[in-house]
Order: structure tokens, then sequence, then C-alpha cells
């Protein structure tokens, strides 16, 4: 049954000829896109936009994104009840060996990934309207099933980079996590993201790619003015919502080796503290959160994962002072590297 469902990518391949399109590039493979319309191409492209390359090559997968008709919801198969749920705000997500689809209620869009086709397409109830944390990070749930069966893993977290290496920076929202990443580059840091990036297991030491070239704060931490090298591009019309800042593609470092793990608590200190954790309790934070935000191959991510973790893990207990918390992360990411080889 979900085969027929996934005609509705057939059925768009035939309607895209005059779809404005764009390639973009990230680990290795090259994703194709399809808009329906020119504003919405260029909305999805924001956030990807120093990915955005040249179609020299045959395309890994060509994504299809649209809004209006045809409505996956009206395709989905009535035993999914996928009607009765979307009424109900509540997601569906299911996965077989043709491929995956997503429903999403809270933010008005279906994602669609068929593996034997190499096509997959993401709907929008209504493009004009997408969601600020839709726009700051296009196609998740298609890239996470097309990584995550390549051995890769789309983390919920952060990472900057210095010295040659990268810092994992995880927890739960509200944990810090974007603050840090953002005001990284007023401290002479490399971004890779700050709500999502790329793991790859590897040796000697695993691999951060960065994924978008956005990030998100609240107005309150903007008061004090937008971070180096970051600009504003979109403003909730909610207060307590936070902004889409893009980053400047000087700044985003495509990818960098992990070298240590940090898991920010706030705190109201006048100076950081770093606590050595262990892998398995990296672990803890890591996998709840991660599952949460891209559910779906549980044991796929754990064995992932469990080949990422393997570096330095730490607490990191947050002062009240941004420049003092991120001279944490720098002189313990100069020690490694000094300790790799990696640094003068």
């Amino acid at each position: 049954m979900s085969e027929r469902f996934f005609g509705i990518l057939d059925d768009l391949a035939g309607r895209s000829r005059n779809f404005p399109v764009f390639h973009f590039a990230l680990a290795g493979c090259v994703f194709r896109v399809c808009a329906k319309t020119e504003p919405l191409a260029q909305l999805l492209a924001a956030a990807l936009r120093d990915r955005v390359v040249p179609a020299t090559r045959p395309a890994d997968v060509t994504i299809f994104a649209w809004d209006m008709e045809p409505s996956p919801v009206s395709w989905a198969c009535p035993e999914w009840k996928v009607v009765e749920r979307w009424s109900r705000r509540e997601p569906v997500r299911a996965s077989d060996g043709t491929g995956m689809f997503f429903f999403d209620p809270i933010g008005g869009m279906v994602s669609l990934y068929g593996r034997g086709r190499r096509q997959a397409g993401v709907w929008f109830r209504d493009a004009a309207t997408l969601p600020i944390w839709i726009a700051a990070a296009p196609f998740l749930r298609v890239l996470d099933s097309w990584f995550t069966a390549r051995g890769k893993m789309l983390c919920h977290g952060a990472a900057i980079a210095k010295h040659g290496v990268a810092a994992l920076i995880v927890g739960p929202g509200g944990a810090g996590k974007s603050t840090l990443a953002l005001r990284s580059l007023d401290a002479g840091f490399g971004y890779l993201g700050d709500d999502y990036v790329l793991l790859e297991p590897a040796t000697p030491l695993p691999i951060v790619y960065s994924v978008y070239g956005s990030g998100k704060l609240v107005a309150s931490d903007l008061e004090a003015g937008s971070p180096a090298e970051a600009a504003v591009f979109q403003e909730p019309a909610d207060r307590t919502e936070k902004s889409f800042l893009r980053v400047e593609g000087s700044s985003i470092f495509d990818s960098a080796p992990l070298a240590a793990v940090f898991e920010p608590s706030i705190g109201d200190g006048e100076w950081p503290k770093l606590e050595a954790t262990s892998s398995g309790g990296a672990l803890r934070c890591i996998l709840p959160s991660a599952l949460r935000q891209l559910p779906g191959e549980e044991q796929g991510k754990l064995s992932i994962l469990t080949r990422v973790v393997t570096v330095p893990c730490y607490r990191l207990h947050l002062s009240r002072d941004h420049a003092r918390n991120l001279a944490a992360i720098d002189a313990e990411l100069q020690v490694q590297a000094r300790r790799l080889g990696l640094s003068q």
C-alpha cells in the first residue's frame, strides 16, 4: 500500500518541468530540489545558501517541494488514519522497505522519501506561512532517512570548531546550545550549526559536518545585537519564539574532526566549570533528544552514536558571561588538538 502512496512522486515528476531548481551538496552527496514556485525555492535555499552547487553531476536524490495540491494527506492509505490523526495534531511516521513518510500536522507539512526511486517530497499546507523552525532546517526528515541508511546521523545539537577540531554541544531545548554556538562567532570560532549537525563515525576521530548555515535566537538574546557574521533573516510574530539568523559563509566550516562533547547546563556563577563525564552519560543525553526530534531507526542511530561518542565528554556549568563559557571550550579544544598533534 505504501508503494501506491509514493506514486505521488511520479505525479509530481510529471508536473515539475517548469519548477525552479537548485542543487546542494552535503557529505559527498548531491540533492536536486524542484520547488513549485521561485519564492518557495528561495525560502528553502536560504539555510542552504553555502551548500548550493552547480549541476555538474547527476543528483543522488531529487526532492520535490510544493504546497496546496496534490495533498499527500488525501493520498494516504485509509488504514493509516492520517486525516483523523491530523485533526488531532498527532504526527504519523512509518518506514518500510519502500521508504519513509512523516505527516506533521503541527508544522503543517508532510515529508516522504522513496528509497528505490531516489526521490523525495516535502509538502507544505501553505508555503506562505512556513514556520521559522522549518525554514531554518529544510528537508530535515528526508536527510535523516537518507544519511542514517548510509552510516551517518543527523544529531540534534550544535557544533563549533577551533584549533582544527570541533566541539559538539548537546542537551535538551533551553540548555544554551544555540547561544553558545552563535556567540562563538564573536570569539573567533568556526561555525558548524546551532541545532542540527551531521555525525560520521571515522578514525582516528569522528567527523562533524555542517548542514545548515542558519541559527535561531530569542529576542532577549538579540537585544545586545546579532552575533558577528550573522544577520536576522526572518523574525517571528511572537516575541517569545526564535528569530531565524543566517550565518555568513566565511564563518561556516564544512566539517571538522570531533575532539570533545559538551553538555551545557544553565548557571548563574561568575565562572564556568568543566566536569568530566563518561561516554555513556553523553549518550544518555544525546539519544533521547535526537530521537524525540527525529524519531525512527533507533538501533541504527544508537550504533552510529556509540561509534561517535568516543572522545572526551564534559558537563559545562555555564557562567553568566558568554565569553568565559567559550573560553573554557576554547581551552579544552586546544588541549585536545595538541594531544592529537593537530595544533602548534
